[in-house]
């Protein structure tokens, strides 16, 4: 399926390179792309293991304050919920 709009191929191109880095992370980072178990279910639980050690990552890091710039701009633009004192 070739898409012809100019506006839906730069959603579409945006969208698919936005997981990239996600993806590449999980490789780099945790092996995903070798794992040392056969069998569905243990494939399963153990990707859902390395999404989630990645994830607790991400959190970690975001609670130290190593983001990047355009995450925190995103952020301090972004109007979200009620805002209530800490």
């Amino acid at each position: 399926m070739k898409i012809t709009n100019r506006e839906e191929r730069k959603e579409t191109t945006s969208k698919r390179a936005a997981i990239e880095g996600t993806n590449s992370a999980l490789k780099r980072a945790h092996n995903v792309d070798k794992l040392n178990v056969r069998g569905i279910v243990k494939c399963k639980l153990v990707l859902g293991a390395k999404i989630t050690a990645h994830n607790f990552r991400q959190l970690a890091r975001f609670f130290r304050g190593d983001i990047r710039k355009k995450v925190l701009e995103k952020l301090s633009t972004a109007n979200q919920g009620i805002p209530v004192s800490i």
